[in-house]
């Protein structure tokens, strides 16, 4: 028998278990988003897939006189910025997908002791686990009973049980 304190630190710790596994979903699915467009930024660059304005004019030709040394047209001057724009927005995603590649590994090894010690419980007590600490919305003792065919006393007897072991493999005292 555990005291109240270690039981409710215990179910904090299962509930906030649940959610950080839902966040490191989000983070995961993010990372791809941010591979894409990564991948195509560095695409857009290869291949100077870049819109300039219409209107803007190379160096004219056309006249007598064409001015000779280092002379750079509109046309280069702005293609040269929207590059540099690309370049600016694939730095950015790239820092985007370290810092969330990071926050992923620390949520894992925030995660990992609770993470093992729900990997020693029986399929049915994971389940149980799973059904009262991970659904969203709860569900009530009664609506867990009704999934895994047990009675509503039975559920609040396994319940306390797996809270007490969690506690004892996490050495919570």
């Amino acid at each position: 028998m555990i005291k109240d304190e270690i039981f409710r630190k215990t179910e904090g710790m299962l509930y906030r278990y649940y959610e950080k596994l839902k966040l490191k979903d989000k983070l995961n699915y993010r990372v791809e988003v941010l591979q894409n467009k990564i991948y195509r930024l560095e695409q857009d660059m290869i291949n100077c897939n870049v819109v300039i304005d219409a209107d803007i004019k190379a160096i004219d030709y056309s006249k007598d006189r064409v001015q000779g040394g280092i002379c750079r047209s509109n046309i280069e001057n702005e293609l040269e910025k929207e590059i540099e724009k690309l370049e600016r927005e694939l730095k950015q995603a790239k820092v985007k997908l370290i810092r969330t590649k990071r926050r992923i590994n620390q949520i894992e090894d925030e995660i990992s002791n609770i993470e093992f010690a729900i990997t020693q419980l029986s399929e049915e007590a994971k389940k149980l686990v799973e059904l009262k600490y991970g659904t969203w919305p709860k569900l009530s003792n009664i609506e867990i009973g009704m999934r895994m065919n047990m009675a509503e006393a039975t559920i609040r007897r396994k319940r306390k049980e797996i809270v007490e072991a969690i506690a004892k493999w996490m050495n919570i005292s």
